[in-house]
């Protein structure tokens, strides 16, 4: 098969070959790629589905690892879980996400296991003490607007970021913000994700830069 007879769907998790409808599956090339999970393996003995059009199974070795931090669609940190050997290898291992599990480590383990939990129950009561913080609180927005109310430039996650570090002397992750751009007067309720199941809600109000003009234009005529 020509390689131009080939189509691969990628993802940042998974990926997959689609080809053409085969005959049999000796029709498959030897090339073909695989990325399983976010690291790429060379894909061999491919096994293809009735009609030929999606492959992706194949004969994996797997090793065990312990899990030094959360993985998402893994496992949390002190798991032990098996995985493709190249993906621990090229990919968890080396970033420190992951160790080896050998024979004679199981105290180790669990030690780890301990630690592991005690820092993401940390983490956890400090993401609850932040939203607590952070829930009910209002910040406004001064903006030039048209005449039906929307904005000529836009209120973005890291305009709000810089706020709430200024109101509260915390810094937030402006991609825990969850919200387009702002581009509209009036206001907004805005969901900040800091933990799995754990979410604040602010309020942010854009009021017309023109009203703020005239707000201060009347104080100061009135101190006159």
């Amino acid at each position: 098969m020509l390689l131009d007879q080939a189509h691969f769907i990628v993802n940042a998790k998974h990926a997959f070959v689609q080809v053409s409808p085969l005959r049999s599956a000796a029709d498959i090339p030897g090339w073909a790629i695989l990325l399983n999970g976010p690291i790429m393996d060379t894909m061999e003995n491919i096994t293809s589905h009735t009609g030929g059009h999606l492959v992706g199974k194949r004969g994996k070795h797997t090793v065990k690892v312990l899990l030094l931090e959360d993985v998402e669609n893994l496992g949390q940190a002190g798991s032990v879980v098996s995985v493709a050997d190249g993906y621990a290898r090229n990919f968890l291992i080396p970033r420190k996400l992951a160790r080896s599990v050998t024979e004679g480590s199981l105290k180790e383990l669990e030690i780890l296991r301990q630690a592991a939990e005690r820092k993401r129950q940390r983490q956890l009561n400090d993401a609850q003490e932040l939203a607590r913080r952070l829930d009910g609180l209002t910040l406004t927005f001064r903006a030039r607007a048209g005449e039906k109310g929307k904005l000529y430039g836009s209120i973005t996650t890291a305009d709000l970021a810089a706020a709430l570090q200024e109101r509260i002397g915390h810094a937030i992750d402006r991609r825990k913000i969850v919200t387009q751009p702002l581009r509209q007067l009036g206001q907004h309720e805005v969901e900040i994700h800091l933990m799995a199941n754990v979410v604040a809600r602010i309020n942010v109000v854009i009021e017309p830069e023109e009203a703020a003009e005239a707000e201060t234009a009347q104080s100061a005529s009135s101190k006159n």
